[in-house]
């Protein structure tokens, strides 16, 4: 609420909602209350009464019927900022979650299709590990079979009276031949197969998926273009210095090309002014006929 005298005894300057003496007069290049004090800075505007103006709002149908209007275009221009949303903003809002998840998907399905193919080839591996596993100890009980059959050979020799040294001797020859081979675990195990997956390339893989990110690609904000109607001037009324690089710096009396008039963001318009282009606050400008 406007605060009509100012709660600050020593206070030297009006603000635009604080003033030193009573607010009973109206500005209408910059549409605001004023007071004795905060005149001065105006002497150059159409100052009114406080009464006067609210006697000419109140019997004046021209001001009611432009109200009317504006809260018409007003109605009109959230239909339009809403559609607008919708196609440009919330259509692509949508079709980037989709195509996340068709990104995914795809990336879901390629894993597991290189899942499957490495899990088969290590169970190939495998598989020949454990024939030659099955060869192996086949082989050495074969050889045990035959050391034990040497042993009770042995014990019925001793009980002949006359053995057949001949026979004997072959089968002393065949155990012999066994005891002859040198075993070891690495001769066992030289010639299984031993494989895992490369720990380089797979972290490679895992640490690619961090550097997915969402990448910034424009500020989107709707505006009401002029279109083919005649491109509006104003005069600055007051200095303004820009706070950004997209923002028009002026001075009071500066005549401004109006391009774009933004009714949506608080009455920002974007103008020209010699060379220099930018975005600007249009309460800071009055519009010439």
């Amino acid at each position: 609420m406007l605060k009509l005298f100012s709660k600050e005894k020593n206070s030297e300057k009006c603000t635009a909602t604080i003033h030193l003496k009573e607010s009973d007069m109206y500005c209408r290049e910059c549409a605001a209350v004023l007071c004795k004090k905060c005149l001065k800075s105006h002497h150059k505007h159409t100052i009114i009464d406080i009464d006067d103006l609210f006697v000419e709002v109140v019997n004046q149908s021209g001001e009611i019927e432009r109200l009317k209007k504006s809260i018409m275009e007003k109605e009109s221009d959230k239909v339009l900022i809403q559609k607008t949303f919708t196609k440009d903003i919330q259509e692509e809002h949508d079709k980037e979650i989709e195509s996340i998840s068709k990104y995914f998907r795809d990336l879901h399905d390629q894993l597991h299709v290189k899942e499957v193919e490495l899990k088969r080839e290590l169970n190939s591996y495998h598989d020949d590990n454990t024939e030659k596993l099955v060869e192996c100890l086949s082989k050495l009980d074969m050889e045990i079979q035959h050391s034990n059959d040497f042993l009770k050979e042995i014990n019925i020799m001793k009980e002949q009276s006359e053995p057949d040294k001949m026979i004997f001797v072959e089968k002393y020859i065949q155990v012999a031949r066994h005891l002859l081979q040198v075993k070891s675990p690495n001769n066992i195990y030289s010639d299984y197969h031993k494989f895992k997956v490369n720990p380089t390339i797979s972290k490679q893989v895992v640490n690619s998926l961090e550097t997915l990110n969402l990448m910034k690609r424009e500020t989107w904000r709707p505006v009401k273009f002029l279109g083919a109607e005649p491109q509006s001037v104003v005069v600055a009324l007051y200095n303004y210095k820009s706070g950004g690089d997209n923002e028009l710096s002026f001075k009071e009396g500066d005549i401004i090309t109006v391009l774009t008039k933004d009714t949506y963001s608080g009455g920002w318009w974007e103008g020209k002014l010699g060379h220099e282009k930018g975005w600007f606050p249009s309460n800071y400008c009055k519009e010439l006929d």
